[in-house]
C-alpha cells in the first residue's frame, strides 16, 4: 500500500507572511493569551493513497481546500469523542431509582391510535 505524507495546518486568524504570494506588509499578529487562542501547528500525516485521493475528491466537489476538509473531518471526529466521553460520564451519574420512580409516575395507558408501531416500524420515517 503506498502511503502519501501531506502537510495539516489547523485553521487560524493568523497568517505567516512569507507564505501569502505578493506579500507586502500585514498587521502584527496578536500576542499573549489571544495568539495562544489563534496559532496554528503543522502536522504530517501518513495517508493511504486510496484517502489521500478520495479527501482531494470530496475537497474539489466542496470547494475547499483538502488542508481545510481534513481539518474540519478531524473536528467533527474530535467534537464526536468529545461527545461520547460526555454520554458515558452522564450515564455513570444516572440512578436507577430516581429513573424507576419518574416511569412508575406515568400512567399505565394504551398508546393513542395514530401512535402505535407495527411489528418491524422502526419510528419516524
Amino acid at each position: 500500500m503506498r502511503v502519501r505524507r501531506i502537510l495539516l495546518r489547523t485553521t487560524s486568524a493568523i497568517f505567516r507572511p512569507s507564505a501569502l504570494p505578493g506579500w507586502r506588509s500585514l498587521p502584527r499578529p496578536p500576542s499573549g493569551p489571544a495568539r495562544r487562542r489563534c496559532s496554528m501547528s503543522t502536522l504530517s500525516v501518513r495517508l493511504p493513497e486510496s484517502i489521500h485521493r478520495n479527501a482531494r475528491i470530496y475537497a474539489e466537489r466542496e470547494g475547499t481546500s483538502l488542508n481545510q476538509l481534513v481539518a474540519t473531518a478531524l473536528a467533527e471526529k474530535l467534537a464526536a469523542l468529545a461527545a461520547e466521553d460526555y454520554l458515558q460520564a452522564r450515564a455513570g451519574r444516572a440512578d436507577d431509582a430516581a429513573f424507576d420512580a419518574a416511569l412508575a409516575a406515568v400512567p399505565d395507558v394504551p398508546a393513542a391510535p395514530d401512535d402505535e408501531m407495527g411489528v418491524g416500524d422502526r419510528g419516524a420515517s
